[in-house]
């Protein structure tokens, strides 16, 4: 397998690149992409990231709402001040997730040294493709506007992620 790791000088750019690269997934039998994730720089300094592999960020979000909603209905029916408590429960609902759920994409410490070479308001796209892919996503990557580093990846992390997409 090959990690590929391409960085952009906007986000939207990466974004664009990132739907380019999923449809020819989808749609060409040939090309098959591994786990798709993105890494933000803020200008601030600031980085987050997201990523085709991982759900938990989904799964926070969907249940950080029910519970949420459950709590400012609760506190509406008690005469209390929902909103708030409603926010802080979705918040730590949202974090219990992250916690409590496998990391099934890229590990995130990872990801942020990925972020921590970044300069501010840059973003790095990073897929894991098949040897035979790697020089056409590679050049598709390049002519897409991205500065590309490709390494090979080893045994290890091989196994890791052949035992990650089978659960």
């Amino acid at each position: 397998m090959q990690l590929i790791v391409c960085a952009f000088d906007a986000v939207e750019q990466a974004e664009r690149v990132r739907d380019v690269l999923e449809q020819l997934d989808r749609h060409d039998h040939a090309i098959r992409l591994g786990n798709l994730a993105i890494v933000r720089r803020a200008p601030d300094g600031d980085i987050s990231f997201e990523e085709s592999g991982d759900g938990r960020a989904q799964i926070g979000q969907v249940l950080g709402a029910v519970v949420g909603s459950v709590t400012d209905f609760i506190y509406a029916f008690a005469g209390s001040f929902g909103p708030p408590a409603g926010r802080i429960a979705a918040g730590e609902t949202q974090n219990a997730v992250q916690r409590l759920l496998h990391d099934a994409g890229f590990p995130d410490d990872a990801l942020l040294a990925i972020g921590a070479r970044l300069e501010a308001g840059e973003t790095a796209l990073i897929t894991v493709v098949r040897p035979q892919d790697a020089a056409f996503i590679g050049g598709e990557l390049q002519r897409l506007g991205g500065h590309l580093i490709a390494h090979t990846l080893p045994a290890d992390v091989i196994a890791a992620l052949a035992r990650s997409a089978e659960e």
